[in-house]
């Protein structure tokens, strides 16, 4: 199992699609790897799919739950 701090670094070298937007990527790629963890954040206020001003409090809500769920 990966450390949300290792998830992050794989995310920060992903490729980006040029088509969607820094948010779009970053929800796609936690859904991708964690689909709970994603959806539980879906449709809040700190879902960044639609807002790429809403990455840090995604991020964190993220690491949140994933040490919850993994109980780190």
């Amino acid at each position: 199992m990966k450390t949300f701090n290792q998830i992050l670094l794989d995310f920060m070298q992903s490729k980006k699609p040029d088509e969607l937007r820094l948010g779009q990527h970053a929800f796609n790629f936690i859904h991708d790897i964690e689909p709970d963890i994603a959806n539980e954040i879906r449709g809040t206020d700190k879902d960044c799919f639609y807002s790429n001003d809403k990455m840090s409090e995604f991020l964190e809500e993220v690491n949140k739950l994933y040490n919850q769920k993994y109980n780190l």
